[in-house]
């Protein structure tokens, strides 16, 4: 299982929902890659798209000269230190193919892999309305 947050006050927002197609190709291309560096598989990639409305305040700058993008991944335990750092600096090379030119902004790209601690999960099957018993 990996739960995928991307968090993106970058001035140019993905919307994976949106009228162009370009949110949802990051979201399919960011999978690729977490499926690929980091064993997961592509069934159980849950990703989240937060932001731009969100605000974060980086020292000494402004919303208007830093931005930011920030992906978390949350994995089913059992991936060693190493490979968790491979998919970090895996992450973090895809983040930089995607990156367009912002003269005046400084961006701070960033990658977070962790374990799931105490995770637990339940699936509930598709049924037709309520029935009566």
């Amino acid at each position: 299982m990996a739960y995928i947050t991307v968090t993106n006050t970058y001035p140019h927002p993905l919307d994976p929902w949106g009228s162009d197609s370009e949110g949802k190709q990051f979201a399919l291309d960011l999978q690729a890659v977490v499926v690929a560096a980091g064993g997961a598989r592509p069934g159980e990639c849950q990703i989240r798209f937060t932001g731009p409305d969100d605000v974060w305040l980086v020292a000494g700058g402004t919303p208007e000269t830093h931005q930011a993008m920030r992906i978390e991944i949350a994995l089913s335990p059992g991936l060693s230190p190493e490979a968790k750092q491979h998919l970090s600096e895996s992450v973090l090379a895809f983040l930089r193919t995607k990156l367009r030119p912002t003269p005046d902004a400084e961006v701070h790209l960033s990658v977070e892999v962790r374990d799931l601690d105490g995770y637990t999960s339940h699936i509930e099957p598709a049924q037709d309305g309520p029935q009566d018993r």
